[in-house]
């Protein structure tokens, strides 16, 4: 076999064939996946035809011997076994295109000769002895015992070894030779680091909204075109128990000792350590005393109450399990346990409080969690309490009737007439702007509400919602003057570009190095994503039954 053929040369030669390091193994298999790559190349087992590559039928046959080497390199690069599930899922999930980009290879000239299987089968740390030399009893030995039991041969290992290395000489051709001119680059961090200061003329459906009217027939009628959009929540009708912490804090202070608030400060002092005058100052104990006092006993008390709240949810449970009268035996145990019960009646995901604590997000995923037959809840460290719910009914998510939701339907088309308003305001407002006289002067008579941003540039554009539709109207606008009138989801945006300024020859060579190799790394993967589109467009996968 090759490596027992090249394990001499090696000795003589030594390693200077070695050029492909595991890592890019590892590399061939994902350097190409692209989201929409990956979605549309996934093998779904079963038998027959797979699909098509460049023209010539896979089988399904195919397709799982080609998961089966592209395993076992897999497993290699990353030190595992190769019966791992993990490794033989991603090969499975990506063997169609392997077989795809092996095509492409062989029409590139691509070949990894026996001598590149070796120097990479010598170098991998599993196959080195003691002194980090190619041990060939350690690869006898892998061959015995890891791929012989699962029906792997030694051939089918260098063939999964080869294929690798040869997409990742492909890969290397389609972005080996992409080149940056100087002059390019420049003008690519001109574009990143141009500044900007600008002001933003937004118009918004809230401005104009409260005096849209409507009638009833208009609501109804918006109702109907927009069903989709108004359901009714999940609702469930809950009451609870619940053990305030405050109720174990004289209890949880008695045993706080000196000892306790020691142990508190040392493992807290980050906590009491701030920076003054550039060094890190720490509060002494003397000082956090008090404090360290009272959190000690807030985490005791919860941590109490927490206990009472799981030992009465675990009685409980066992008491309403799949019984019909799981409420009044629910009852029953608050009463003889002396708890107090709140009766919250129906809520749903948009509740906001229960009585006068908010609602956290841990309770209404515990409480959507809880079955009928098993009405318990589990035990839910709130801010305040511990709670543990007893569910007595719930109702699916529906289709909201007219009548339920026609307050919300009568804001929502009120905010789509204000958008239009705001959007036909924002129109007349940028045309008077050019035609009175384009200046700021203008800008801010017809626009009062604008506002001034700090400058900023494409890498780092204004911190809002419609931050990146800004940078683009500045980047399209000349200084002076303002931009077009762009739609936003709330109404509409101009601005008014105050000053534009391209970064000095000195910014530019303190990155000049990293601006080349991050500029070279987008055209590389700019060159892979095009291959990606051309092998797409050669190979078709079918949709295959799992067996």
């Amino acid at each position: 076999m090759v490596i027992r053929r090249m394990n001499n040369m090696f000795t003589r030669h030594g390693r200077w064939m070695f050029a492909i390091i595991t890592l890019f193994i590892i590399v061939s298999f994902v350097g190409f996946l692209t989201p929409g790559f990956n979605s549309m190349f996934s093998f779904g087992g079963g038998s027959g035809s797979a699909g098509t590559a460049f023209g010539k039928k896979i089988s399904a046959e195919q397709v799982r011997e080609q998961a089966i080497r592209d395993s076992v390199a897999l497993a290699l690069a990353y030190g595992v076994d190769p019966s791992n599930s993990q490794v033989f899922e991603m090969a499975e999930k990506n063997a169609f295109y392997s077989i795809c980009a092996l095509y492409a290879a062989a029409q590139c000239g691509v070949w990894v000769s026996d001598q590149e299987i070796a120097a990479y089968l010598e170098k991998l740390p599993r196959f080195q002895g003691a002194d980090q030399q190619f041990d060939i009893n350690k690869y006898n030995d892998f061959v015995k015992n890891s791929l012989k039991p699962h029906g792997i041969t030694e051939s089918t290992l260098e063939q999964g070894i080869r294929e690798s290395l040869m997409k990742q000489q492909l890969s290397e051709q389609i972005t080996g030779d992409v080149i940056a001119t100087p002059d390019e680059i420049r003008a690519f961090f001109n574009v990143i680091r141009e500044k900007f200061e600008i002001s933003v003329a937004e118009f918004k459906a809230s401005t104009y909204a409260a005096k849209e009217k409507v009638t009833d027939e208009d609501v109804k009628n918006y109702f109907e075109a927009n069903r989709k959009k108004y359901i009714m929540p999940e609702r469930y009708n809950i009451r609870t128990v619940e053990f305030d912490y405050s109720g174990f804090a004289a209890k949880a202070g008695a045993g706080v000792t000196e000892q306790d608030i020691q142990k508190y400060y040392e493992s807290h002092k980050n906590e009491f350590t701030k920076m003054e005058k550039g060094k890190p100052v720490t509060t002494p104990l003397s000082k956090v005393k008090n404090e360290i006092k009272t959190n000690i006993i807030n985490e005791r008390a919860a941590a109490m109450a927490m206990e009472m709240a799981q030992q009465f949810a675990v009685d409980a449970y066992n008491e309403t399990q799949g019984k019909d009268d799981a409420l009044v035996r629910f009852q029953g145990m608050i009463k003889a346990n002396g708890f107090k019960e709140n009766v919250y009646g129906w809520i749903d995901k948009k509740t906001v409080a229960l009585g006068k604590r908010p609602v956290e997000p841990e309770l209404m995923s515990e409480i959507d969690a809880i079955y009928i037959k098993s009405p318990v809840s589990n035990p839910v460290a709130g801010r305040d309490c511990a709670y543990v719910v007893f569910l007595e009914a719930r109702e699916d998510a529906k289709p909201a009737t007219f009548e339920e939701v026609k307050s919300q339907v009568t804001q929502d088309l009120q905010l789509v007439k204000g958008a239009q308003k705001a959007r036909d305001q924002a129109r007349h407002a940028a045309g008077e702007i050019v035609r009175l006289k384009n200046n700021i002067k203008v800008f801010r008579k017809m626009a009062p509400q604008a506002v001034d941003l700090d400058a900023f540039d494409a890498m780092n554009p204004p911190y809002s919602l419609i931050g990146g539709i800004l940078a683009t109207l500045a980047e399209n606008t000349p200084a002076g003057a303002i931009s077009e009138v762009k739609d936003t989801p709330e109404g509409a945006v101009f601005v008014y570009v105050r000053s534009r300024a391209l970064p000095n020859d000195k910014d530019y060579e303190q990155v000049k190095s990293f601006i080349n190799s991050f500029y070279i790394k987008m055209k590389q993967d700019s060159a892979s994503n095009n291959f990606n589109l051309w092998l797409q467009s050669k190979c078709k996968i079918y949709e295959l039954r799992r067996d």
